[in-house]
């Protein structure tokens, strides 16, 4: 886990600069014998430093991993070969810049470190270098901008089935990079919410009306959790991870806030992305080991009625 956090770089990045001090201090660069051995060093270094960067991000597919490769694997190396080359000739003015090298390699390698630790800690929506975004085709930035009335009436009349109703950077351009968006969930008597995921954010679920609300997710390791929530009762989703509600109370309704870490959470369907995507019936035959009219019944009763 060395590239999760930047404590072995920052001794790497103080490593370099005691080294390049106490070297010149001691007037060692007359010498070869030092600057062989940080070549040798260097290039064993390189190797592992690149190894352990590839184990931690490749499976994330950061884009920082081919930039890391080249300044792990050549930059460093190199350094210490024009560092030896211009002890060998004296050149000491080229000496003094090449020698600031290895802490400035140093420092690089630190950067990228902290952005694959981002990309492998799942760092949600990006940070923006402003205190908001205008959408494009806004020509007054006013209170109203930032104002939301599509939830006005969504609680006067009850709906027959599950309704999800959004604040999200779809419907209310305003939290586009603010990381958060909003959910209004309502339940008939009896309904559900089908297993989904989330993939850019977590979910936090607030239960404002109802007698209960069960709720549960699976993580990764295919272990279920489930809780019978009560009104005033709050359950967090993680990321990603596939969960669902239901509403077991026969005959009164419940509802739900749910706020999200993303203003585009984003909403996979478990039943709708396996049987309505068009995936082949043998294939979730075998899948599910069973046979094709069984896919096939299933596929009839989740197709969107006429």
């Amino acid at each position: 886990m060395l590239f999760t956090e930047g404590y072995s770089v920052t001794q790497l990045i103080c490593c370099d600069f005691s080294v390049v001090l106490s070297k010149f201090r001691k007037n060692v660069f007359t010498e070869g014998y030092f600057v062989t051995q940080l070549i040798c060093c260097d290039f064993i270094v390189s190797p592992l430093l690149f190894f352990h960067a590839s184990q931690e991000c490749c499976s994330q597919k950061s884009t920082s991993l081919p930039n890391l490769y080249v300044v792990t694997s050549l930059l460093l190396p190199c350094c210490s070969f024009m560092l030896r080359k211009n002890v060998v000739h004296r050149r000491i003015p080229s000496l003094y810049v090449v020698t600031l090298l290895p802490p400035c390699y140093s420092f690089m390698l630190r950067k990228n470190v902290v952005h694959i630790r981002n990309v492998v800690h799942g760092k949600g929506d990006p940070d923006i270098t402003s205190d908001f975004i205008v959408p494009p085709n806004n020509k007054i930035v006013d209170g109203k901008l930032f104002t939301y009335t599509g939830m006005r009436g969504v609680f006067d009349n009850a709906p027959e089935t599950f309704k999800v109703t959004k604040a999200s950077m779809a419907e209310f351009p305003a939290v586009n990079g603010q990381s958060v968006s909003f959910a209004v969930l309502q339940y008939p008597a009896g309904a559900i919410n089908p297993p989904h995921t989330h993939p850019r954010s977590a979910e936090l679920l607030f239960l404002v009306e109802g007698s209960s609300l069960e709720v549960g997710f699976v993580d990764t390791s295919n272990k279920l959790y489930t809780q019978k929530l009560q009104v005033g009762d709050m359950f967090v989703f993680p990321k990603g991870l596939v969960h669902y509600q239901f509403n077991p109370d026969p005959k009164k309704p419940a509802t739900a806030i749910s706020a999200f870490g993303s203003a585009s959470a984003g909403t996979v369907s478990v039943p709708g992305a396996i049987f309505t995507t068009g995936i082949e019936d043998d294939i979730l035959a075998k899948a599910f080991k069973t046979d094709v009219a069984t896919i096939k019944k299933i596929k009839a009763g989740l197709a969107p009625k006429a």
